[in-house]
């Protein structure tokens, strides 16, 4: 817990209350107007981001990464200074208002920012992941570094983000056979990876040491025919992976 007297510090400028067991934003915070960087990563902290917060106007650094955040206000969009916002490893994050991505998009680098534009305009929501949840986090992290090595147009984008993160989620480290996987310059050339026209059309990994809850967007695997997961360890489907495909066989 944060001692209520911290609010009496106000010529302060920095405070890192990173993993410290936190398990909530003290209200005493806002007072501490002078406040240009504030660090609350690692910590327990639940809940929505208070909105006493865009009262602390000079705060140009904000981390809150690590936590177990569920909501967000758009007042956050208040802090004009800010200069740095972090919100990624909050697995149980709900929906993020417009205002709130936009202002996380226009923070990134020229690099990231380019990818997250593409990203939002062929996956439906994918912004509502990569910015707050790890595995998304991750492969948004590896789709932007191998964007500058390799020329992918935005079908191949979209393919391999969305392919990744059933790679990332569902034990791929530990698939007995990955090869290719998130190395070869095309996705059709991963193991289990099958194409027609440049489309992933069949996805087969049958026996292969798959496990997790699995999910798939049509937006970027819209003409997915066939999806092999039998002989596997799987712990969940999600019950709209079979609304986001036409003419489409899920195996398991």
């Amino acid at each position: 817990k944060i001692d209520s007297n911290i609010g009496l510090l106000e010529n302060l400028s920095v405070l890192d209350l990173s993993g410290n067991l936190l398990q909530n934003i003290s209200s005493d915070l806002s007072t501490m107007t002078d406040l240009i960087e504030l660090d609350l990563s690692r910590n327990n902290i639940s809940g929505s981001i208070s909105d006493e917060l865009s009262a602390m106007t000079n705060l140009g650094k904000l981390n809150l990464t690590y936590n177990d955040l569920t909501g967000i206000s758009s007042s956050i969009v208040a802090l004009k200074k800010l200069y740095s916002f972090e919100i990624y490893h909050n697995e149980n994050m709900g929906w993020i208002p417009v205002e709130v991505i936009d202002r996380l998009q226009n923070l990134l680098t020229k690099d990231k920012k380019k990818i997250s534009e593409k990203l939002r305009s062929l996956v439906t929501n994918s912004d509502q992941d990569y910015f707050v949840r790890s595995m998304p986090n991750q492969v948004f992290e590896w789709i932007v570094d191998r964007s500058s090595r390799f020329d992918l147009d935005d079908k191949s984008l979209s393919q391999q983000y969305c392919t990744s993160i059933l790679f990332h989620s569902n034990n791929g480290k530990y698939w007995r056979n990955k090869t290719n996987w998130l190395e070869s310059r095309d996705e059709c050339d991963w193991f289990g990876v099958q194409c027609t026209n440049d489309d992933v059309f069949e996805l087969k990994l049958a026996n292969n040491n798959v496990s997790g809850t699995v999910a798939l967007s049509g937006d970027c695997l819209g003409e997915l025919n066939t999806f092999d997961l039998s002989q596997n360890s799987i712990q969940k489907i999600d019950s709209n992976i079979g609304e986001s495909f036409s003419n489409f066989y899920l195996l398991c």
